[in-house]
């Protein structure tokens, strides 16, 4: 049952007689997901910053806090980034927009969490995150848009080319 629910995330395909095997993403897979993140996180954002109340600033800047104290460890790392991200998210009670975030980025993370991609960028993550955070703590949504805007013009790609050149070694480019 549960290769069944990996298998509907596309996180798994089902082979008969060979069992589970990992899916990879094409790079137009990748760009559709970091499309549909950036595409919702931004309509949260307009939602949430004229809400967003002290008890939820208090956590965001607890979970960037704990980002700087887990720093080498990818996957500590990233759970809490994702944290970020879903408890900003989830001010805005839109319980759809979030799931759909949610599963994007399980479909990414292992690209994020390449070792060599994550120690080379991860303090620059860690300040877009701590950036993000300071603007939802001013309540300015033209500041919130713009850390946003930051991670995607910078993070996105960033990933998007490291996963490029994997492919590239490893399929020849095919993909």
């Amino acid at each position: 049952e549960a290769l069944r629910i990996l298998a509907s995330e596309n996180l798994v395909h089902l082979e008969s007689h060979r069992g589970a095997i990992v899916a990879d993403l094409s790079l137009s897979e990748l760009d559709e997901l970091y499309t549909i993140i950036w595409s919702v996180e931004f309509a949260v954002a307009r939602k949430v910053i004229p809400i967003i109340d002290d008890g939820t600033l208090a956590r965001l800047r607890s979970i960037v806090d704990s980002m700087l104290v887990v720093r080498r460890d990818p996957l500590a790392w990233y759970k809490l980034n994702v944290e970020l991200h879903r408890t900003f998210m989830s001010v805005s009670g839109w319980s759809i927009a979030v799931r759909i975030a949610d599963e994007c980025r399980r479909n990414i993370s292992r690209y994020a969490l390449a070792p060599d991609l994550f120690s080379d960028n991860v303090d620059l993550w860690t300040r877009r995150n701590t950036n993000f955070v300071e603007a939802c703590e001013k309540r300015d949504l033209d500041a919130v848009l713009a850390a946003l805007g930051d991670m995607q013009d910078h993070t996105t790609p960033a990933i998007r080319e490291h996963f490029a050149n994997r492919l590239a070694s490893t399929e020849g480019g095919s993909r």
